[in-house]
């Protein structure tokens, strides 16, 4: 559809990359210098396989949303409703531009593009020249600072990033040089032309392309290096970016072409956490014209169409303002990750996902750094808040990341990606009526919301913060970007309070002179109706759960919850003949009590290490209280006691799905070229091995048992062979056998290899 719209781009593009071939991300951080990224830093995925509405903040490209058509199904007819935000008039704008030169007639856009260049021209002659001073000014600055071996951009080639990097850092030189994506001599001579969207921003007229600009970052390149037969050149990276972006684009009208009305393109102007906030009011008070202003230093207050958004409050309004999807491209970089958490987590479904990723980190372990950036346990932080990482709650994930933790040991250059995918603990568990009220010592939460504000403002205390970061260089450079205030941290409060379901008289225990409590009101028309009715209490009427923290008050480590016996013959049998409750796990959030064969399930907000319980018995107060731990990472109960969940349609998701499994569409999915394998092993067998652990590589030493570690080896097994790597020719018949029965139940017919590019791996 669009070869010849992108050949005539590439002959009149001028430094900046055009609106055809990349993308713009606009941040302002404080009073530094305001910078467009065009490139994101950032992978390309597909959302979502569901009809879903989701929400894109800081969403400086429209790629995930291109690269989500190119990924569907083929006569898929589900419903996309994507509401995209930024805080720049000048990326709303371009993007809006090249998604209708995608859905508009393609023999109109050639012409339609070229006017758009020339009208530049007619500029007066003054600002002509000061735009072209400002577009070489930046280029010379990208020119100096992109000396030497630059890393950034060939993470596009994923586990084969280390073959890619000459060749992406020989082309983020030519680009910074030239401004121009080919590198063909006719065409970076024909280049001329200031491409006019990317002249102008909120900073006004001029040049805030981003110094580290690489417009070849979106476009995943390990097929390419994978399949190559011969050393690979700037040009046919190029290329296979251009062809990409094209069947994107092809796939993306097809879909709106074929089926008008089954996408929905919103956009809104503002500051990612002012949009939220600005949702949360709407949903809340059903005021269209907001109290929020659309960015800091901004007296606009942010308006929602009243056509698109109903002023009652609906569910059943036009546009979303609750959403399935939330994407945070990295704006946790810039804003923090609990401002970024904080003001996402009240728009999200009850099984609704969060995705944040970040580039930047100032620890001295990058590995370390969501921990260090939450200022607290993350299993604790994700109890208060009501969402975890699904690596952390699992023990895997299914997109690699090992070639940028052997970046990171090989060359740290202060950059190490990771995306993380945040959901409820109890999205993963056994339908429930909402999460379990949670109750805490107040003593205990109070001494650890108090040592979490220390470290969210340690900063301010020079004298702590030197003792703690002196040989810290990289934190010591950053202490002053700061990210966090007394409103954030407030604002954290208050959503705690929320999802625990604690009331304002628990805050009064603490100190009635000093807490103030948030006026805070909830809209029954917004809060997701429940589906399932109450867990049935056959024994009696269970009580919150009380969670208690160790002598540190830094981590939850016990969780309990008392049930009043009320069952007639239950109170016989356990108060009079003194019978024994019997507890067993039956998922990772849900234990089972059972007394004289009258079974009750208690239901707990986080997943459980059910086999430490502790029971204790009142037999003449006739009540049982349940203790259990939480599980964390590497440890029993908890997600390996049901490693896969698959969640069972509901109003909110009328399909099953899987629940820490992402999907794909496999005839996307480009083949592995098997034909080398000799070749293939120097980076194939070291990215396959890479899936374990080095704890699991001790335990299959001492042939220790852990079920993720045998589902990895005979994963391992199975690839290997499949590719002929290891033992012989490709193998395409595996059998799975019991070894102690040496009977099979399951055969595996392997046609083939596919790379899985946007989760950089293999399948």
């Amino acid at each position: 559809m669009l070869p010849q719209l992108l050949n005539m781009q590439l002959s009149i593009h001028y430094f900046v990359p055009s609106p055809i071939f990349s993308i713009i991300l606009a941040w302002k951080i404080l009073f530094l210098r305001h910078w467009e990224h065009p490139d994101r830093f950032s992978d390309t995925g597909s959302f979502t396989s569901n009809p879903y509405n989701i929400l894109l903040l800081g969403c400086g490209d429209p790629r995930n949303v291109l690269f989500t058509a190119y990924n569907e199904a083929s006569g898929s007819e589900r419903h996309l409703d994507i509401t995209c935000s930024d805080m720049d008039p000048g990326i709303i704008a371009r993007n809006i531009l090249l998604l209708t030169m995608i859905i508009d007639n393609p023999k109109r856009l050639g012409k339609f593009f070229l006017w758009l260049y020339v009208e530049m021209e007619s500029l007066p002659s003054d600002r002509q020249k000061f735009l072209r001073d400002a577009f070489a000014k930046q280029s010379q600055e990208a020119s100096e600072k992109s000396k030497g071996t630059i890393f950034s951009s060939a993470r596009a080639a994923g586990p084969l990033m280390l073959m890619a990097i000459s060749v992406y850092s020989e082309h983020m030189k030519h680009y910074a040089r030239t401004g121009v994506s080919s590198t063909d001599p006719r065409v970076v001579t024909a280049a001329t032309m200031i491409n006019p969207t990317f002249a102008y921003s909120f900073v006004g007229e001029g040049c805030n392309v981003h110094y580290g600009t690489s417009p070849l970052t979106p476009f995943p390149s390990a097929a390419l290096f994978g399949n190559a037969t011969r050393a690979l050149g700037m040009k046919d990276v190029v290329v296979s970016a251009q062809k990409q972006f094209g069947e994107w684009s092809d796939a993306f009208y097809t879909r709106v072409s074929s089926q008008p009305g089954s996408v929905a393109l919103r956009f809104v102007l503002s500051e990612a956490t002012a949009l939220c906030r600005a949702f949360r009011d709407l949903n809340d008070n059903h005021r269209i014209q907001t109290v929020t202003p659309i960015s800091q230093w901004k007296a606009t207050m942010l308006t929602f169409d009243s056509a698109q958004y109903s002023a009652t409050g609906s569910l059943l309004s036009c546009a979303p303002t609750i959403f399935n999807v939330i994407d945070t491209s990295n704006l946790v970089d810039h804003v923090g990750y609990l401002n970024i958490l904080v003001s996402t987590i009240p728009l999200r479904t009850v099984d609704g996902t969060i995705y944040t990723e970040s580039l930047l980190y100032k620890g001295e372990d990058a590995t370390k750094e969501l921990t260090e950036q939450l200022f607290s346990d993350l299993g604790t932080v994700s109890l208060l808040l009501g969402v975890a990482p699904i690596d952390y709650l699992s023990n895997f994930f299914t997109r690699s990341n090992t070639h940028e933790i052997m970046l990171h040991n090989f060359a740290d250059g202060g950059q190490f990606h990771q995306v993380t995918t945040w959901k409820s603990p109890m999205s993963a568990d056994v339908p429930v009526d909402g999460q379990p009220s949670v109750a805490f010592d107040n003593m205990q939460l109070g001494t650890f919301l108090w040592d979490m504000y220390h470290r969210m403002f340690e900063e301010e205390d020079a004298m702590t913060y030197w003792a703690k970061h002196g040989a810290n260089l990289k934190a010591i450079s950053k202490s002053s970007l700061i990210s966090y205030n007394r409103e954030s941290f407030v604002l954290f409060l208050r959503l705690a309070r929320s999802n625990l379901g604690l009331t304002s008289s628990s805050a009064a225990l603490l100190d009635e002179t000093q807490v103030q409590v948030l006026p805070e009101s909830l809209s029954p028309s917004k809060i997701s109706t429940p589906v399932f009715s109450k867990i049935p209490q056959h024994i009696g009427p269970s009580r919150p759960v009380v969670a208690s923290f160790n002598e540190e008050c830094e981590v939850v480590n016990w969780l309990s919850t008392r049930i009043d016996i009320q069952n007639p013959d239950v109170i016989h049998s356990y108060g009079s003949l003194g019978a024994i409750p019997e507890i067993k796990q039956l998922s990772p959030c849900t234990a089972r009590i059972t007394v004289s064969g009258i079974s009750q399930m208690v239901i707990f907000p986080v997943p459980i290490r059910g086999e430490d319980n502790r029971l204790r018995l009142a037999r003449k107060s006739l009540w049982i209280e349940l203790l259990v731990p939480p599980s964390g990472p590497s440890q029993n109960g908890g997600m390996p006691t049901r490693p896969f969940p698959v969640v069972l349609a509901s109003a909110m998701c009328p399909e099953i799905h899987a629940w820490n499994v992402h999907y794909v569409n496999l005839s996307r999915l480009p083949f592995l070229d098997c034909s080398h394998p000799t070749k293939l092993y120097k980076w194939l067998n070291p990215h396959i091995g890479s899936m374990m652990s080095t704890r699991e590589r001790k335990e299959r030493k001492r042939h220790e048992k852990d079920d993720l570690m045998f589902v990895k080896d005979t994963l391992h097994a199975i690839m290997v062979r499949a590719s002929g790597i290891q033992g012989g020719k490709a193998r395409r018949l595996f059998s799975l056998m019991d070894k102690g029965t040496h009977n099979t139940d399951t055969l595996l017919f392997v046609n083939g290899l596919r790379y899985d590019q946007s989760a950089h791996t293999v399948m």
